[in-house]
């Protein structure tokens, strides 16, 4: 029977709907597992959201007379596109470009090679809730990127870069996953906390085991510029929002005094 609450749409996951891991990651097998560790998101896509192609080519053999005797499969290409538009984001242009050809770092310059050599394999997982908040998870076990659109810089648009990936069959011959559920259950919450040092407060976040945090807006203290955002009281490394969160955890603000 025709049922119009099976009709959907697919919005991307608050906190990042695209994540990559080198391939052999542990890979979820539902809709609403956190992420292994590996995995880390690539922020914004563009509003086209995400494209499918999964088409078989074939080629008929005829008979003397005209008539379809056989049909062969020649071909199944799997790829997905998308648009990425943090174009500032050092793991994008990883993504894009390959691991070895982006070097340093936003804040000391970052350097990126434009070269032919093969990307290496990855796993992808595209994240997305569709209506009545059922998530929807495709999990690609080994995507390579393929082909990278045209990169336009002006005024008017967001840079982006349209990526296309193309899925190679795992051990069981599949090119990708797909698994839909509904979202209320047990998936486990974390809070996120800031500590400011004194400084002006952040609120906590409450956030989804496998989602990422926020990062909000500076912090102000007198007589000090704001640093960024540690994962260590120490201050010795700076904290990556694009990763998921699987516990409860502090984040440290650094300071600097003012000359």
């Amino acid at each position: 029977m025709s049922n119009t609450e099976n009709v959907s749409t697919g919005k991307p996951k608050v906190g990042g709907a695209i994540s990559v891991a080198p391939v052999g990651t542990t890979l979820p097998l539902n809709a609403r597992a956190a992420l292994d560790e590996a995995f880390v998101k690539l922020g914004y896509a563009s509003e086209d959201g995400v494209t499918n192609n999964n088409n078989p080519e074939s080629d008929n053999v005829k008979a003397w007379g005209g008539d379809t005797v056989l049909t062969m499969l020649t071909a199944k290409d799997d790829t997905f596109a998308f648009t990425l538009i943090e174009a500032l984001n050092k793991q994008v242009l990883q993504f894009v470009y390959g691991d070895a050809n982006v070097t340093g770092d936003l804040a000391n310059g970052i350097v990126l090679k434009a070269n032919s050599v093969e990307q290496a394999e990855r796993s992808i997982v595209i994240d997305m809730v569709m209506r009545g908040g059922v998530l929807k998870r495709v999990v690609i076990p080994r995507g390579k990127v393929t082909e990278v659109g045209e990169i336009t810089y002006a005024d008017e648009s967001a840079v982006g870069y349209n990526t296309t990936i193309t899925c190679l069959p795992d051990a069981s011959g599949n090119t990708h996953y797909e698994y839909i559920q509904q979202a209320s259950g047990s998936l486990a919450e974390y809070t996120v906390t800031f500590d400011t040092d004194g400084g002006s407060s952040v609120s906590d976040q409450t956030v989804d085991s496998g989602d990422a945090a926020t990062r909000p807006a500076n912090p102000t203290k007198a007589d000090y510029i704001f640093r960024g955002w540690y994962s260590d009281a120490a201050l010795t490394t700076e904290y990556d929002f694009t990763t998921p969160v699987t516990a409860d955890i502090t984040i440290h603000a650094k300071w600097e005094a003012e000359a």
